[in-house]
């Protein structure tokens, strides 16, 4: 509570409720930044002042503009502009849904990609994708350039937008994972925080293994490369039940796939950066406006509490199995709206 207390202060102050406007050209980056990620926490997107200093990256793209041969796109109309990739695997994905908006309003769009998902994007958006470049390289006919990260200024403002499915599967791959239907995916540790292994599947309950960097022996492996072929990953998503994870890549591609995921927040690591990560999953709710499948969970506790909660309604509800784990979507809505 006193965390949002202080940046609801912090939000007030930049926004000069409070009588006196902060001047953003006399803050230093990490500052601005600082104010744009409470802004996001909140849930308001309506300014993206100091989302340029989200990496350092991106801070010399926005500012040095080292791309040679082109402007930094405007919005306006341009006949060849190349996207450029940035961040990790999720957040790319996540920026990604902005793509088919980009195509609609120039004349080409070249994603310069992680070559990982160069083919689902592809296939998803029917986009030209090559491979990341520096930011330096010359890029023989382009006519503009923008960082992928930076379309969400033009097309995620205000509170409430199209967080509908955008990925699509390689049917090739589907029928791989027939024997999937009937299970839940797991994954238990990410980038800005993880539970014990065996803790989260105590409670979520038995599932196939989606975890790119660890595994578990009371998990079913799916057999494949979880690092590299993500064509195989996202075919498992697709078939099977749902995702229960923490915030993870994997997170990212079931829900742009329209997977039910029930996202269970893991406390985050310690460091400078440890208060970053809400900006995707804000600080309350238990839904995100980047994607309308995922169900947040604040904490492993809180979804014990909720499975628990599953359990004892299946019990008393026929041809419902009750055995704990991710909830029939249905159910857990009925469970919610009751309260």
């Amino acid at each position: 509570m006193g965390k949002q207390i202080l940046l609801r202060k912090l939000k007030k102050a930049a926004s000069g409720k409070h009588g006196k406007t902060l001047d953003f050209s006399k803050m230093d980056s990490d500052w601005q930044w600082r104010l744009c990620n409470a802004r996001m926490m909140l849930g308001e997107f309506h300014d993206y002042a100091g989302w340029q200093y989200r990496s350092a990256w991106s801070t010399n793209a926005w500012i040095n503009r080292p791309v040679p041969g082109a402007p930094m796109w405007d919005g306006r109309y341009t006949q060849r502009l190349h996207v450029l990739g940035e961040q990790g695997l999720g957040d790319e994905i996540l920026f990604a849904q902005c793509i088919p908006e980009v195509m609609q309003a120039v004349g080409k769009v070249v994603f310069e990609s992680d070559g990982r998902l160069a083919s689902i994007f592809e296939r998803s958006f029917g986009v030209e994708c090559v491979a990341r470049q520096k930011l330096t390289d010359e890029r023989p006919g382009m006519s503009a350039w923008v960082c992928i990260g930076d379309l969400l200024r033009l097309y995620r403002t205000g509170k409430v937008w199209n967080g509908k499915p955008y990925l699509k599967p390689d049917p090739k791959r589907l029928r791989e994972f027939d024997w999937a239907r009937d299970h839940q995916c797991l994954s238990w540790k990410g980038h800005h925080g993880e539970y014990d292994a065996a803790e989260f599947a105590d409670v979520v309950g038995a599932g196939i293994d989606v975890q790119y960097d660890a595994t578990h022996s009371t998990l079913i492996q799916p057999g494949i490369d979880k690092r590299a072929d993500l064509e195989g990953l996202l075919a498992l998503l697709s078939v099977a039940k749902g995702l229960v994870s923490v915030s993870t890549s994997v997170v990212h591609l079931a829900a742009a796939l329209g997977r039910p995921v029930d996202l269970v927040l893991a406390p985050p690591y310690t460091g400078p950066n440890y208060d970053q990560l809400q900006w995707r999953w804000t600080l309350r709710g238990n839904k995100t406006p980047w994607y309308e499948s995922v169900t947040i969970y604040r904490s492993l506790k809180e979804y014990a509490h909720l499975l628990l909660r599953n359990t004892r309604k299946a019990r008393r509800l026929q041809g419902v199995e009750s055995r704990p784990g991710l909830a029939v979507e249905r159910e857990r809505q009925s469970v919610l709206s009751a309260g």
